[in-house]
Order: structure tokens, then sequence, then C-alpha cells
């Protein structure tokens, strides 16, 4: 499992003192299963990072549930 440090450290050019500034803005929350980050009519004030599990992407048209994307 990589932590949102790891992933930021590995994958971006910012030094200790800015990982930590950008790590600070996040709060960490877990979600049940089938629970929802966000659901239909609501606006996205967030971000996230799956640091374990899997967050899965869906519209819903014509009254069924298309998945637009995956995240691990």
């Amino acid at each position: 499992m990589i932590t949102l440090e790891n992933y930021i450290g590995n994958n971006y050019i910012f030094n200790t003192l800015e990982i930590e500034k950008i790590i600070n803005c996040f709060e960490r929350k877990t979600l049940d299963k089938n629970g929802f980050f966000l659901k239909e009519g609501q606006y996205c004030k967030s971000i996230a990072f799956v640091e374990s599990g899997i967050f899965l992407y869906y519209t819903v048209k014509d009254g069924e549930e298309k998945v637009c994307d995956f995240a691990f």
C-alpha cells in the first residue's frame, strides 16, 4: 500500500517541506464498502487519494449505471 506522501515524493519534484504542506491540506476519511464520495446532484468540493481499496466512478444514463473509471 502506497501512502499519499510516498506517491507525491516518487512522482513529483517537491522537497520535504513542500510535501508536508501538501499533506497537511488533506484529511483522512474512510468510506464504507458501497459508500459514496459524491452523490448525484452534489457539487464536488474535494479531491481524493485512494490509499487502499477500489474507487468506482460511474454516471447514470437512461436509468442505467455507466462505469466511467476505476481507481486502485
